[in-house]
């Protein structure tokens, strides 16, 4: 069937932004990443040589401002993308080896930040009316970045950034409702999660799950991830379950599902994040799309905003050649240029339909209009839109080639199938004949059409402990000579069976013991594999479980460390600020009456207490209390003076009757005098102290 879409001759005002500055971020250990520099060249080289390019307005990159990345992304996020592309190259590594398929490099920091601002400019732009829509040539994609975490080559969420720049921070523009259309192979997680509550994002995604066991992993892809709040309602996840997923497969969700939505929620602008790795030949996606398909389904959401409002921003698509073809058509559909033409007899998946009947049906509390019930018939005539704009040679060539690869698909499981039907029946009517002793009357028969039989005597079995008869056994004989004579033996016994076999009742045997091994070794294999997906699930949990422990105890080994670090500091700063305390309050007078009451108290008040750092010191001050007066009162008998200093005196100024009697002897000859105070009163301090942290340490 021929299917067309009719063109508007007016010509469009397309954007293009395309920076080469974004080549600079690229694995510094694989050339052949994936995520490589040579993918957004592939699409500039391809519409620069189509001609596209020359009739887009084509725009430099720009770099994004902190304060707008900082309306989905934490400021401990923005500031490692913003600085990690100046640490050495041993840093990068070790950071990187600590995230999920990130690497680094010094073009890293650049890169990202361009490729966020230059969503930011022409998303700013098309909502300003400068131009009617846009595509955003950008690297390193962006949906799997969440708010405090790159993963998934994804380090900065350009379009969320984009999108919350409009609704934020230019809310004059009139944008106030954005529906985000993610149709690459891998479920946009960070995108979802940054607009899981709000109202004003409609955030759809359709990508391979897998049951969760496609990346990235886990349930946040699933069906049932509608939005919370004020935002329920406002998430929609189309989950494919397999691959091979093809042109008619999206058709028949953007007709079911998105396209209805959409017209009810009327937004204001449509964001797409352009993945491409859904495309046929994309060795990552595993899916069938074409670049027909792709133009599909972009017409599908221009005709919602009639052709204006609409921005596209690169995510995924890895295979060179389909990444560039699928761009393209993209791009011919922005411009409204010509028409493509496709002959389709294509239908959906029998997957499809369930998985459109499981969407709706989570969805239709929310919107009315997905409440109805559909049939296969409804949902496989989405194969065959309306109307659609003739494509050019390479477009055909790569739908042909997806049609063959379903219809050879289709045909080879209804083979397998048919012949698995034959098989199975054809081993329970043997088994009952072998069971009964019948003979075999199973209409089933080989290539020669001869009826199978089963075998006229036993074929010994070494799995089944098949043998000739037992002949008695020899205390001397060495079991491994039994056991290779009665291998020989049932060998022999085999030949001559097989010897008096018909050729067609040699192939009958062939055919029957070649079906029986082929169904145990099938459902073998299948056991198998189903325990290494299940052993590969839980090493991956149980891996990342590790680097989560690992990360954790790092964090902790290095807290740990600085708190030690300063605990060790503020006991010395505390011990120093002490005895430096101590030391001024000694030292604090040069009075010499004043030390002399200083002293005194000090001794009074050893007497009084019964600890042993008051005890000691009081000797101290004892000591030196009459050490002082001797050598003052030697100094008056030198200058010729009859002055006689009394000690005893002295304390009865300070209550010396509070003292023991027989603490004093009023010697008189013991005295002491002030000028020589400063070299006795330093001696005694450097001493004490010296003696005190001798004691501490």
């Amino acid at each position: 069937m021929a299917i067309m879409e009719e063109d508007s001759p007016k010509r469009r005002r397309v954007g293009l932004i395309y920076d080469d500055r974004m080549c600079k971020h690229a694995d510094p250990d694989d050339d052949d990443h994936d995520e490589n520099p040579n993918r957004i060249r592939a699409i500039w080289d391809k519409l620069n040589a189509s001609g596209l390019a020359q009739r887009c307005i084509v725009s430099n990159g720009k770099e994004a401002k902190d304060n707008h990345l900082a309306l989905v992304h934490s400021e401990k996020h923005i500031k490692l993308i913003k600085n990690i592309s100046s640490r050495k190259n041993s840093t990068m590594k070790r950071t990187a080896k600590k995230m999920d398929s990130i690497y680094f490099n010094e073009g890293s920091s650049e890169a990202s930040s361009l490729a966020a601002g230059s969503v930011i400019q022409v998303a700013e732009k098309v909502a300003k009316g400068e131009l009617d829509s846009a595509f955003a040539i950008v690297r390193p994609p962006g949906h799997h970045a969440e708010e405090t975490e790159p993963m998934g080559f994804c380090l900065y969420n350009n379009i969320a950034v984009a999108a919350s720049f409009l609704l934020n921070r230019r809310p004059k523009l009139g944008v106030g409702k954005i529906l985000i259309v993610d149709w690459d192979v891998h479920h946009g997680n960070g995108t979802q999660k940054m607009f899981y509550e709000d109202p004003r994002v409609l955030t759809f995604s359709v990508h391979r799950h897998d049951s969760g066991k496609f990346y990235p992993y886990g349930n946040d892809g699933s069906y049932s991830m509608i939005g919370e709040g004020a935002g329920a309602g406002y998430n929609i996840n189309v989950p494919w379950e397999n691959d091979s997923c093809g042109d008619a497969d999206y058709f028949a969700v953007w007709d079911h599902i998105l396209i209805p939505v959409a017209r009810k929620f009327n937004p204001d602008l449509i964001m797409v994040a352009a993945g491409f790795d859904a495309a046929l030949g994309d060795s990552l996606g595993g899916c069938c799309l074409s670049p027909y398909g792709y133009s599909v389904i972009l017409r599908k959401l221009m005709d919602i905003s009639s052709g204006k409002n609409i921005v596209l921003a690169l995510e995924g698509g890895y295979d060179l050649v389909s990444l560039a073809n699928s761009a393209q058509a993209c791009v011919e559909v922005l411009l409204q240029d010509k028409p493509l033409t496709r002959s389709s007899v294509d239908l959906p998946l029998k997957s499809t339909a369930l998985v459109i009947r499981t969407v709706r049906q989570a969805l239709s509390r929310y919107w009315p209009v997905l409440a109805s019930e559909l049939t296969d018939e409804v949902i496989n005539s989405s194969c065959r839109p309306s109307s659609q704009t003739e494509d050019a040679a390479d477009t055909s060539t790569a739908s042909v080639k997806v049609e063959q690869v379903r219809s050879a698909e289709r045909k080879n499981d209804k083979k397998r199938n048919v012949a698995g039907e034959l098989v199975l029946k054809f081993m329970k009517e043997q088994c009952l004949a072998v069971k009964h002793g019948a003979k075999n009357t199973s209409p089933f028969a080989g290539p020669t059409g001869i009826k199978l039989q089963p075998p006229k005597a036993p074929i010994a079995d070494p799995q089944k402990g098949g043998s000739p008869p037992k002949r008695p056994r020899s205390s001397s004989e060495d079991p491994k000579k039994i056991l290779q004579c009665m291998r020989e033996s049932a060998f022999q016994r085999d030949k001559e069976i097989v010897s008096e076999m018909s050729p067609e009742e040699h192939c009958a045997q062939i055919a029957y013991h070649t079906a029986k091994l082929s169904t145990m070794a099938t459902a073998r294999c299948s056991d198998r594999i189903r325990a290494l997906d299940e052993e590969r699930r839980k090493a991956v949990e149980e891996v990342e479980s590790l680097k989560a422990k690992c990360s954790s105890l790092e964090d902790e080994v290095a807290r740990t460390k600085e708190e030690l670090a300063k605990s060790i500091k503020k006991n010395e700063s505390v011990r120093a600020k002490s005895y430096n305390k101590e030391f001024s309050d000694l030292v604090g007078s040069t009075e010499v009456r004043h030390v002399m009451e200083l002293y005194t108290k000090a001794f009074i008040a050893a007497y009084r207490n019964s600890t042993l750092f008051l005890s000691e010191l009081a000797e101290w001050m004892r000591f030196y209390y009459l050490e002082t007066f001797r050598l003052c009162q030697e100094d008056i008998r030198k200058a010729g003076s009859d002055l006689v200093l009394d000690p005893i005196a002295s304390l009865d100024k300070l209550k010396v009757e509070d003292l023991p009697a027989n603490d004093w002897n009023g010697n008189p000859d013991e005295p002491v005098d002030y000028p020589w105070w400063d070299g006795i009163y330093e001696k005694v301090v450097d001493d004490y102290f010296k003696e005190k942290k001798g004691s501490d340490s």
